[in-house]
């Protein structure tokens, strides 16, 4: 860029789009993404180093006094370390994902960014998850690297069969959720309420799919999309064991991708990988309509992060069996 450093720093405030891979964590999201920033700010033109006043001569030996201006050694960066170092940076996630999970991810950036993402979270946008299923067998943890606990067959199971379960989900949690209105639905209350559009869930600890579809069928694999709220990744694994139990087999949860959260899409997301200072202003400044795009499809590998740069962190990693105390109480989402 050909912009100093101390500008593009005050640039970089606002909320923009990150697309997360798989099996890496939050926190190395966080320390990959402020590790590339901070060392292109330090390769740009920084503040230069402060002055101080320096007086020499002595009166006592008949010398004249002079007044100049020295380097501050206390200010040099060699001393205090670099200009701009990753502690610097205020950051906030939208919504996180959990190790395994990949998708899109917005980021607050800054005091303003901060500001906006909190508030963002607060209205409670809706998420839009791919979820990869496989018929045929089930596993301790709901995922396709746990230990396998039971085998059947899925030969009977039709893709019209999986539509019809798949609405009777979907009218469930409609029903539920308007059944947990504070208020009567055939009152003015209820009619105000509907009426303005999508209602929202009153209880944050409660899950809420609108939506449900399958996208693909092609045994044993099979891709639904949800749109959902205060969902949380093992109650979505839950739910693809129940589909599948419900179909009087077996599933269980090969991968999660969140294409969508309210109006950041997947298409509009910068890579960790592309996360430089340019590339980030310009996404806080088009609000993510024009960031690079990538979209990379379900059924493809996904980007893999260089070696190198994950040499440096810990694994976020924690088993998912042991995740089930600190997650709420896992509802039957079927």
């Amino acid at each position: 860029m050909d912009i100093s450093a101390p500008k593009a720093y005050r640039l970089l405030n606002g909320i923009f789009t990150i697309y997360k891979p798989p099996k890496i964590g939050m926190t190395s999201v966080r320390k990959l993404i402020m590790r590339r920033l901070t060392n292109e700010l330090n390769s740009m033109e920084v503040r230069p180093v402060a002055k101080r006043i320096c007086i020499e001569g002595e009166l006592s030996k008949g010398e004249n006094l002079t007044v100049k201006m020295v380097q501050n050694y206390a200010d040099h960066p060699l001393v205090v370390g670099p200009r701009y170092q990753e502690k610097d940076f205020g950051v906030k996630f939208v919504s996180g994902l959990d190790y395994h999970t990949s998708g899109v991810i917005p980021l607050g950036i800054g005091a303003h960014g901060c500001y906006l993402a909190s508030k963002m979270e607060k209205s409670l946008p809706i998420r839009c998850y791919q979820i990869k299923g496989r018929l045929g067998f089930a596993t301790d943890d709901f995922t396709i690297s746990g230990n396998i606990r039971e085998k059947s067959k899925y030969s009977h199971v039709g893709k019209a069969r999986l539509d019809n379960l798949l609405a009777v989900v979907e009218g469930s949690h409609r029903n539920s959720m308007i059944q947990s209105m504070p208020f009567d639905i055939n009152s003015q209350e209820g009619y105000k309420m509907l009426s303005e559009g999508l209602v929202k869930p009153f209880h944050k600890d409660k899950p809420i799919i609108y939506s449900v579809r399958c996208i693909h069928f092609q045994p044993p694999d099979f891709v639904i999309e949800v749109q959902c709220l205060n969902e949380f990744m093992v109650y979505l694994r839950r739910l693809i064991h129940d589909i599948g139990l419900r179909l009087k087999t077996n599933a269980t949860t090969v991968s999660i991708r969140r294409t969508r959260l309210g109006s950041y899409k997947a298409e509009n997301a910068l890579l960790i990988k592309q996360c430089s200072v340019a590339n980030v202003i310009q996404a806080i400044q088009d609000k993510g309509e024009r960031a690079p795009e990538i979209g990379p499809d379900l059924f493809e590998d996904e980007d893999e992060l260089e070696i190198e740069e994950l040499e440096d962190f810990e694994t976020d990693y924690i088993p998912l069996p042991q995740d089930y105390g600190d997650k709420p109480k896992v509802t039957n989402p079927v």
